[in-house]
């Protein structure tokens, strides 16, 4: 729940932001800027998304190899080691296919939740403009 939350009001801030800059350019286009922000905010989450798993997994994935470690050494992984099995992971090609997969799941409630709330606001936008003309 707090990995879609965050996506969410990552996604939300920067179309915000990008709302409030795209009003400037295109005056009076809310459809179009809607559009716009929309295609930027789903590769934004979908990066962002990308990142974050693929930071969970490396974490959760050297935490585990570090205490198999301890348990037979007593001693951790040195950073050579963290860094070669970070290595090994992400070039795996499973590895890279689940992450892109579950990173497309994850980010579909809060893109989907976001294009609903911009384009709400392309209309609210669009009724205020044709009742002032």
């Amino acid at each position: 729940m707090a990995t879609y939350l965050s996506i969410f009001i990552f996604e939300m801030l920067a179309s915000l932001i990008l709302w409030f800059f795209l009003t400037k350019i295109f005056k009076n286009k809310f459809y179009l800027i809607a559009i716009i922000i929309c295609i930027i905010s789903l590769f934004v989450g979908y990066i962002s998304t990308y990142r974050m798993i693929g930071y969970d997994v490396t974490r959760n994935y050297l935490t585990e190899i570090n205490r198999i470690k301890i348990s037979e050494t007593g001693k951790g992984i040195t950073l050579e080691e963290e860094k070669y099995y970070a290595n090994n992971l992400f070039s795996d090609e499973k590895f890279k296919s689940m992450l892109f997969s579950h990173s497309l799941k994850v980010m579909a409630i809060p893109s989907i939740l976001l294009i609903i709330i911009i384009f709400s606001i392309a209309i609210k936008s669009q009724k205020k403009h044709l009742k002032s003309s």
